[in-house]
C-alpha cells in the first residue's frame, strides 16, 4: 500500500516518512525503504522499537 501511494504521487519512497502506531505498518514502510514515526496509542512505547521515532 505504501509503495502504491509513493508511485501514485510520484515521491521518492526514500524520502518518505509515515506515521503509525503497529509492527506490522512500521515492517511495511522499511520494506518500502520509507521512514517511521511510531505514535503510541494502543501500543506502549517498547513494543514500536522498529521506528525511526517515537512519540
Amino acid at each position: 500500500m505504501f509503495v502504491d501511494v509513493a508511485q501514485l504521487l510520484n515521491f521518492i519512497m526514500e524520502r518518505c516518512i509515515v506515521v503509525g502506531n503497529s509492527n506490522s505498518s512500521m515492517e511495511a514502510v522499511h520494506d518500502a525503504s520509507m521512514k517511521c514515526v511510531a505514535l503510541a496509542s494502543k501500543h506502549p512505547l517498547y513494543e514500536l522499537g522498529a521506528a525511526n521515532l517515537m512519540v
